[in-house]
């Protein structure tokens, strides 16, 4: 949500073009980013299994469940809709806008560091369990400024 990201942010989810090819494979492969020869994609991802294990997945939910709760209580007031928890994931928060999302918005936020994706008109906002409590402030402030400024 608001660590350093390349300069490119530009995202294919968003393009049209992302949907064209809907098929799978049908098995696993499906996974399968033909990376397994990056050997340090694979000890990142050994690692990132273990300290999920350490953790466990009912505390990390519990985790990312407050988190974009806390970013769903500070943005219902300045006109994004949020849906209701019971229709969303922990881990991610999809905000739309009445109107459809602002141009340039986005970028704007990148701008001051705030890293978020548009998806089909709306904003993707996915903490993750590095953020903490002031990056989703800081989140929250910034698009709450970014959108007075439109």
């Amino acid at each position: 949500m608001s660590r350093p990201r390349p300069a490119a942010a530009t995202c294919a989810a968003d393009n049209a073009v992302y949907f064209t090819d809907l098929s799978y494979v049908p098995d696993a492969r499906r996974f399968d980013m033909g990376e397994r020869d990056h050997f340090i994609s694979m000890e990142m991802a050994s690692i990132g299994m273990e300290m999920m294990a350490d953790w466990g997945a009912p505390a990390i939910v519990q985790r990312l469940t407050m988190l974009t709760e806390r970013i769903a209580q500070a943005v219902r007031g300045i006109g994004v809709h949020v849906p209701e928890p019971h229709l969303r994931a922990p881990h991610v928060l999809s905000l739309a806008f009445k109107g459809g999302m602002p141009a340039g918005l986005i970028e704007k936020m990148a701008s001051e560091g705030v890293y978020v994706a548009p998806r089909l008109g709306r904003m993707r906002v996915s903490p993750h369990v590095y953020n903490d409590e002031a990056d989703v402030d800081r989140f929250a402030e910034v698009l709450t400024r970014r959108l007075r400024d439109l």
